[in-house]
C-alpha cells in the first residue's frame, strides 16, 4: 500500500524524515544541537565568517514533476544553495528545509526528496539540523536555508570587477535553459541532447572551485549563472559600477547546443545568453592572472573561458558579434515576476 501524507500526519512524517537524516550519519562538529529543540545549535568556527542563503524551489515554477524524480528534485533544490554558497567562496555545513505539501503527495515520495537532499550534502559533511513542514493549497514548494562558511577576509562578492578585468565563465552556460525547453516542446531524449536535459534535471555546482578561486586571492568578483549569463552578468557590472563587452565568438559552445540550436534555427548565443539555471561561476581576474585561474580550475577538470572585459560604465553593456558589429547586450535574466 502507497501510503499519502495524508494518511500519516504531519508528526510521523516527520519522524519518517528524521530517521532518514539520522541515518545519514553526518555531524559536523560545531553543531551543538540539532533536530529535535525549538532550534538548532551550533559554534561559529574561529578564523571564518558565516555565509547564509536562502532559495526557493515550486513545482510547475522551477521544476516539471512529470520529467523529474522525487531524488532528483531533492539533489536539485540543494544543488541550488550550495552553487549560492560557493560562488561566495563558502563550503556547506548546515541546511534548514521547508516543504510546503498539498497532503496528496507520497510518504515515499517526500522520503525520496530528503535523500536527494544529504546526497548533495554529504560529501561536504554538511547536514540538515532543522526545518518546517506547512499544507499549500497550491503547487508543492521547497525552502530552503543553508548556512556555510568562508575564510576570514577570503569572500568572494559581486562588486569588485575593475576595468580591464578578464570577464571568465565556467561550464557551458545556456545548457540547463535548452534542457527545459526540449523538455517543455516533448522532445524525446536522445544521446545528442542527453547532456542539456542532464543539466536542467541534474544540475551541478561549482562550490568546491568557488572556495578555491575565494581562497586564492586571484579574482576581483564573483557570483554563480544561476538566472541568466546576461542577466548575472549585469548584476557583477552594476555592484562594481562599470559595464562589459563579451565577444560571441568567444562563448564557449558545446555540440549539444549547437545541435539543439540548429534544431530551433536560432545561434548558440541565443540560448548562452538567456534565461537559465546553470550554477557555472561568472567571475573577473586581472588579464595577468588568467593562466593562474585556469591552473586553479585544472584542478578540478573544470572548462574556463575568457568571454569578455569589464569596461567604464560609459560605454554602456556591449556585445560584439561574430561579424564585428557592436550590439547592446540586452538583460535577459530570470524574473520570476516577468517570465512564463
Amino acid at each position: 500500500m502507497t501510503l499519502k501524507v495524508s494518511d500519516t500526519g504531519e508528526f510521523e512524517l516527520i519522524d519518517s524524515i528524521r530517521r532518514i537524516i539520522d541515518g545519514a550519519g553526518h555531524k559536523p562538529g560545531l553543531l551543538i544541537h540539532g533536530i529535535g529543540d525549538d532550534a538548532a545549535v551550533f559554534t561559529p568556527e574561529p578564523g571564518y565568517e558565516m555565509v547564509v542563503t536562502c532559495d526557493s524551489m515550486v513545482e510547475g515554477r522551477h521544476y516539471l514533476k512529470e520529467h523529474i524524480t522525487p531524488m532528483e528534485i531533492g539533489r536539485r533544490a540543494m544543488v541550488m544553495n550550495i552553487s549560492d554558497i560557493g560562488a561566495m567562496g563558502g563550503i556547506p555545513l548546515y541546511a534548514l528545509v521547508t516543504l510546503g505539501l498539498t497532503s496528496s503527495e507520497t510518504v515515499e515520495e517526500i522520503e525520496g526528496i530528503y535523500r536527494g537532499f544529504i546526497q548533495e550534502l554529504e560529501p561536504f559533511n554538511a547536514s540538515i539540523i532543522g526545518g518546517n513542514i506547512t499544507k499549500t493549497a497550491g503547487n508543492t514548494f521547497i525552502d530552503i536555508t543553508l548556512i556555510g562558511k568562508a575564510k576570514r577576509g577570503h569572500i568572494a562578492l559581486r562588486s569588485g570587477a575593475k576595468q580591464g578585468d578578464a570577464i571568465m565563465v565556467t561550464g557551458f552556460p545556456g545548457s540547463s535553459g535548452a534542457g527545459y525547453r526540449l523538455l517543455a516542446d516533448g522532445i524525446s531524449p536522445s544521446l545528442k541532447n542527453k547532456t542539456l536535459i542532464d543539466a536542467y534535471l541534474r544540475p551541478v555546482h561549482r562550490a568546491r572551485e568557488g572556495h578555491s578561486l575565494a581562497v586564492s586571492g586571484l579574482i576581483s568578483s564573483m557570483m554563480d549563472v544561476s538566472d541568466g549569463l546576461s542577466g548575472d552578468l549585469n548584476h557583477i557590472c552594476e555592484t562594481s559600477s562599470a559595464a562589459a563587452e563579451i565577444w560571441e565568438e568567444r562563448l564557449p559552445v558545446s555540440s549539444a547546443l549547437q545541435d539543439i540550436s540548429t534544431l530551433y534555427k536560432q545561434i548558440p548565443a541565443d540560448f548562452i545568453l538567456a534565461p537559465s539555471d546553470d550554477y557555472e561561476l561568472l567571475f573577473t581576474c586581472a588579464p595577468e592572472k588568467i593562466d593562474a585561474v585556469k591552473k586553479t580550475l585544472k584542478e578540478f577538470d573544470c572548462p574556463v573561458t575568457h568571454i569578455g572585459d569589464i569596461v567604464p560604465m560609459a560605454q554602456g553593456m556591449t556585445l560584439i558579434n561574430r561579424n564585428g558589429e557592436r550590439k547592446p547586450l540586452i538583460k535577459k535574466g530570470w524574473d520570476h515576476f516577468s517570465i512564463k
